[in-house]
């Protein structure tokens, strides 16, 4: 594949197969597909925010413990940058 998608031959193909053969009647087949795959999409999201706030809950302690670890080890950096300055 190239990787680049041209819009105007996708036009060219639906008018090329849409006159070849008209639409199968499924008895509704392809619509409780695409509802599944819909249900499925949409819980699939809610299970992947669920567990992304979770995530976040666990993490946010560490987190802050971390940031304030860096900002001590920073103020320490810059007071010894200081104190090499003065004297």
């Amino acid at each position: 594949m190239t990787g680049s998608f041209d819009h105007n031959s996708d036009g060219e193909l639906r008018e090329l197969f849409g006159t070849v053969t008209p639409p199968v009647s499924d008895d509704g087949f392809s619509r409780r597909v695409v509802q599944q795959v819909q249900t499925s999409l949409w819980k699939r999201r809610v299970v992947l925010s669920v567990a992304a706030f979770a995530g976040l809950a666990l993490a946010a302690p560490a987190v802050t413990e971390l940031l304030l670890y860096v900002s001590e080890q920073f103020q320490q950096l810059t007071n010894m940058a200081m104190g090499l300055l003065q004297g």
